[in-house]
């Protein structure tokens, strides 16, 4: 059985698709359960503590470079009711990840599910 965050990614491609033909888009493999040997390569070509986000969509506009999302499954919980975030190491690292994209120009953000990914895609995309 896949994870929730993989069948919200598997939805958000197809979403990606159908509805912006032709889009440059990429979701990173770090979730995925890779053999030791695949995990080692892997670690070696990649920055040490960079959380980077699941998907990247390279469309730039007027305003950013591309869209970072960090998909997380339905449900999740990231940030509490007055804008802190739960203390959770790696959501924080994440975190951390997506203010360091939008320094450099990029759109980032956490997307809760798949209708929170698709109202941030819809909504930059039709960004000019």
């Amino acid at each position: 059985m896949k994870k929730p965050e993989h069948q919200v990614c598997l939805a958000i491609s197809r979403y990606l698709k159908t509805q912006y033909k032709g889009v440059i888009f990429r979701f990173d493999q770090a979730g995925y359960n890779l053999s030791m040997a695949q995990s080692t390569a892997n670690k070696a070509i990649q920055m040490n503590d960079f959380k980077y986000p699941d998907l990247f969509i390279a469309h730039p506009n007027s305003f950013y470079h591309g869209l970072y999302i960090e998909v997380k499954e339905p449900n999740c919980k990231v940030f509490k009711a007055d804008g802190t975030m739960y203390a959770n190491e790696h959501q924080i690292a994440q975190n951390e990840a997506i203010k360091a994209l939008r320094v450099k120009g990029y759109y980032a953000t956490f997307g809760i599910g798949f209708d929170s990914c698709k109202r941030i895609i819809d909504w930059y995309m039709k960004l000019i």
